[in-house]
């Protein structure tokens, strides 16, 4: 399947006519742009997850059908030195890393909460002619947004289990959460937030 892609990849984008197709930019081939896989196995659900520049593992069903798609968008498409520069203003803030401030840190350092444009990410779902999604697997109401108004059918979301969340990812987790992010557990109110505190940076 993978190199179905490829072949694909390359004879239906810029790889092949650059000057005819200037505004394709997905290259299989270039870590930079993108990266799509696929475990197929004929007539079963599929599996989705969606992926901005971080690393992961996704396991479709037994005998099932998994697609992933890995987006270069990192740290919220405002560039690795602005993610760690959160990160440290996040850590060093007088209170301690907290739920309640998550997005608030990364305004004060990028200006914005987010530069990414998830509009776009289902373009590539579009080519390859995915027209539902039996299960999602990603608790982002961006990403599920988006998919959904193109018209890509998503059956089953799911989020990701409360035991498999590190204790210090616990403040990014509880902030998505109660700013829109798909769960099954509870949301937390603004004096919730608060409480959810990461790691002491010494």
């Amino acid at each position: 399947m993978r190199t179905i892609i490829a072949r694909l990849t390359e004879s239906e984008t810029s790889l092949n006519h650059p000057e005819n197709r200037p505004s394709k930019k997905f290259n299989h081939k270039d870590p930079n742009l993108g990266q799509v896989y696929a475990l197929v196995a004929a007539e079963k659900e599929v599996v989705m997850s969606a992926h901005d520049h971080i690393v992961l593992t996704s396991h479709p069903p037994v005998g099932g059908n998994g697609l992933v798609v890995y987006n270069r968008k990192e740290g919220r498409a405002l560039g690795e030195v602005t993610k760690f520069l959160v990160y440290n203003a996040r850590k060093r803030q007088e209170e301690g890393d907290s739920a309640a401030k998550y997005f608030e840190r990364t305004e004060c350092v990028a200006g914005v909460q987010d530069a990414r444009f998830q509009e776009l990410m289902p373009d590539i779902f579009h080519w390859l002619g995915v027209q539902r999604l039996d299960r999602f697997a990603s608790m982002s109401d961006m990403k599920h947004d988006a998919l959904a108004g193109q018209g890509i059918e998503i059956g089953e979301r799911i989020d990701l289990p409360d035991e498999l969340i590190p204790e210090d990812a616990r403040v990014e987790m509880e902030a998505k959460k109660a700013a829109g992010y798909f769960t099954q557990t509870d949301i937390k109110d603004q004096d919730g937030l608060k409480d959810v505190k990461g790691r002491p940076l010494f």
